[in-house]
């Protein structure tokens, strides 16, 4: 009786998942283990990962999964946009925390592995100029080697270049037939 209760639970949330839910979803999803509601979370994130970085549920995410978010290559958006919510979600702490937003202190939150993953080559160079080089979130030397790479691109770069690319065909739809939840394919 409660598996079947846990199951019908599971797919409200399927079935309600939404941008001002999903990363509460994603955490109850970890800690329930549920694999598949996981995958689900991730695939909307990916498609709709613009409105899901506006909502103000984005700012409460913990560390561990903006980690995970900056690492897929699957995400809809334009990088610039990404950066953009990383920084509010790194000025938020910085207020959670009683910090000054200064770029260092926003640097010290957000590391190394947020940042490193961030794909500043595929922005447009006067997205970088107005607004990333604004942040002072790269130090002088990463700004200055994204600058050489902007006016001369055949110059090598330590960020990575490759442009996210969502893939629809990695949609999937689940039904609910019979007290059974099947995990289908569009």
């Amino acid at each position: 009786m409660i598996e079947s209760l846990t199951k019908r639970c599971i797919l409200f949330l399927w079935d309600h998942l939404d941008s001002s839910n999903v990363f509460c979803v994603l955490k109850h999803s970890k800690l329930i283990e549920n694999k598949s509601l996981l995958r689900s979370c991730w695939k909307f994130i990916d498609k709709e990962c613009k409105d899901v970085l506006e909502s103000e549920e984005f700012l409460e995410v913990d560390k561990m999964d903006l980690i995970e978010l900056v690492k897929r290559d699957t995400l809809n958006i334009k990088e610039i946009d990404l950066f953009v919510a990383i920084n509010r979600w790194a000025e938020n702490e910085c207020k959670k925390l009683k910090f000054e937003a200064h770029g260092k202190q926003r640097r010290q939150i957000l590391g190394e592995q947020i940042l490193k993953n961030l794909r500043y080559p595929v922005m447009e160079e006067n997205e970088f100029c107005d607004i990333v080089c604004n942040t002072e979130l790269l130090s002088l030397s990463e700004t200055r080697e994204l600058l050489n790479y902007f006016s001369e691109r055949s110059l090598p770069v330590r960020f990575m270049q490759t442009v996210r690319q969502y893939d629809p065909s990695t949609e999937r739809r689940f039904l609910y037939h019979r007290g059974q939840i099947w995990d289908i394919f569009d």
